[in-house]
């Protein structure tokens, strides 16, 4: 048998984006248990933040154009009014000719566009000598200028992280409307895969990495992931089994017995599943061709292949663009930049090879190690940081070429080092 329905990358996640539709059910949620969701609703902003005009420094709040041609050998001179205190409106306005005390984040009062730093001023009573030229809107933040009431501040499908999550908290959000994180299940196939706890292993038995590589994923990238177990390579078994998972949860993870083998039995139980149908069954990527994704009663079924570098390469590639959308989250994306390979590597037109690299920074520029090996062996994975990008109309790369990486989570900081 060979396989049905070969599809380029991008068809793929094109084929999720149209087929796939967000899992979870709509929760309100208080605010400081918001991080980490994804919104399901726009956020209008009610009042203009902020909502006063306010100083970005220590200093003195004045007009700015009673300090022009103000230097250290001709300063301006103010009288000064009063003392703006923290948290309190200004007792009046400003006059012509004076200056007013005011903190970070003190309520600029009516007459005054700017405020000279206190390191440019001197005090002496109440007379004031400014020695620096302050131009209108130096050291303030206006009234509305992060939001004016009645514009949108977050978009429906936005992951909450921390700046997000001030945001809501600045405008006056203490809930908001999220979507619930999907439940996955993430079901290891195959008669050679044992429990990691099997010991000893017995020849031509391997311990069930990808299982648990895989619900680390997931996990990480926002899903509730429950790791199914194993399952034989018997057709009425493996049926039984995926028939429950889908009936449980909203989306299902498979390992191994993707590709056309005899035994390799994860795309027949696909199109045995009720209401199922099949998107794709082989993709034109390196390594990771024998990979599927299909529906059943709308949820999505992804099968990888069960050599773990090519399991953890497809979900990098496919698996997290399927959880987004999952989510409801239309707006976030992996991690990428770029850095030169460190040697030539061949590719084939047509195809999108991804290479597992470990990224060095020379001081002067990223560089891309190439972590070679067969699909199977795991040191390739443990010693990358990684996936170098090789699109289908190159032939490859010649060494000190350009190309793009996707970074797996946690190595940001190492590389930019």
């Amino acid at each position: 048998m060979d396989f049905m329905h070969v599809v380029s990358v991008d068809e793929a996640l094109g084929l999720i984006r149209k087929h796939v539709v967000p899992a979870g059910e709509v929760d309100e949620m208080v605010l400081e248990d918001a991080a980490g969701y994804v919104l399901a609703e726009d956020i209008v902003v009610q009042e203009d933040l902020p909502a006063f005009a306010r100083a970005t420094v220590d200093g003195y709040a004045l007009r700015a154009h009673e300090t022009v041609g103000a230097s250290d050998s001709l300063p301006a001179f103010f009288d000064i009014a009063f003392s703006v205190a923290m948290g309190e409106m200004p007792e009046r306005s400003l006059r012509p000719g004076e200056a007013a005390e005011i903190p970070t984040g003190g309520m600029l009062p009516d007459g005054a566009d700017a405020v000279v730093m206190i390191e440019h001023v001197e005090a002496l009573g109440d007379v004031l000598n400014v020695y620096k030229q302050v131009a209108p809107g130096e050291n303030v933040i206006q009234k509305g200028e992060d939001y004016v009431s009645g514009s949108v501040a977050l978009r429906k499908g936005t992951r909450l992280g921390p700046a997000q999550v001030a945001l809501l908290a600045g405008v006056g959000k203490d809930t908001v409307r999220v979507y619930k994180k999907p439940k996955l299940a993430v079901l290891s196939t195959g008669d050679e895969i044992v429990p990691v706890s099997t010991r000893p292993l017995p020849l031509g038995k391997v311990r069930d990495m990808n299982g648990y590589s895989l619900t680390a994923l997931f996990r990480g990238w926002g899903a509730e992931v429950t790791y199914a177990g194993i399952i034989a390579d018997d057709f009425s078994l493996y049926l039984k089994k995926a028939e429950q998972l889908v009936e449980a949860y909203d989306g299902l993870i498979l390992s191994g017995a993707s590709s056309v083998g005899q035994r390799d039995w994860s795309y027949h139980v696909l199109r045995s599943l009720p209401e199922s149908t099949t998107l794709f069954h082989g993709l034109a990527i390196r390594p990771g061709k024998p990979t599927m994704l299909g529906l059943s009663q709308g949820k999505p079924i992804l099968g990888l292949p069960g050599h773990p570098a090519s399991a953890m390469v497809i979900a990098h590639v496919i698996g997290r663009e399927l959880l987004y959308v999952l989510k409801g989250d239309m707006f976030s994306a992996p991690v990428r930049l770029f850095a030169r390979v460190t040697r030539n590597l061949a590719s084939q037109s047509g195809r999108t090879d991804y290479v597992r690299v470990r990224l060095v920074n020379d001081g002067d520029e990223l560089w891309a190690e190439p972590q070679l090996g067969k699909s199977g062996l795991i040191y390739t994975l443990a010693e990358s940081d990684g996936l170098l990008r090789i699109p289908p109309e190159q032939e490859g790369l010649l060494r000190g070429a350009q190309a793009q990486v996707m970074l797996y989570e946690g190595v940001t900081a190492r590389v930019s080092q």
